[in-house]
């Protein structure tokens, strides 16, 4: 995919499993970054809500445009972590920790010759 910009959109993405025995239970997601000026966007939604079986997913995605991650460095690596906190309707809370690993690269320098001509 493309960003509005016409840049490569880098994507990740993954699951989050999860269980309560309660099986009429309603669950509610919350996402917090763990840090600031952050690149790019992170999302999450509860994919499968554990109703009636007791088992439950939540999905997340990342992308980032291309042309954001130019300035980093090869090294080191920046790193972006999110909570997900799922609370149900009686109080009981579980979260889990998302930790993203951005490499940047080294951009070779490009060097134009110019010519000149003597007559």
């Amino acid at each position: 995919p493309e960003s509005a910009l016409g840049d490569e959109m880098l994507t990740t993405g993954g699951t989050v499993n999860f269980g309560d025995v309660d099986l009429l239970d309603m669950h509610e997601l919350t996402i917090g970054a763990n840090g600031s000026r952050y690149l790019g966007t992170f999302i999450a939604e509860l994919s499968d809500t554990a109703t009636n079986d007791g088992l439950g997913e939540v999905s997340w995605s990342f992308e980032v445009a291309d042309s954001v991650l130019n300035h980093l460095p090869e090294d080191p690596a920046q790193f972006q972590s999110y909570t997900l906190s799922l609370t149900d309707d009686k109080g009981g809370v579980v979260t889990q920790t998302v930790t993203l690993r951005i490499d940047g690269t080294n951009d070779t320098p490009v060097a134009e010759i110019d010519t000149a001509q003597l007559l």
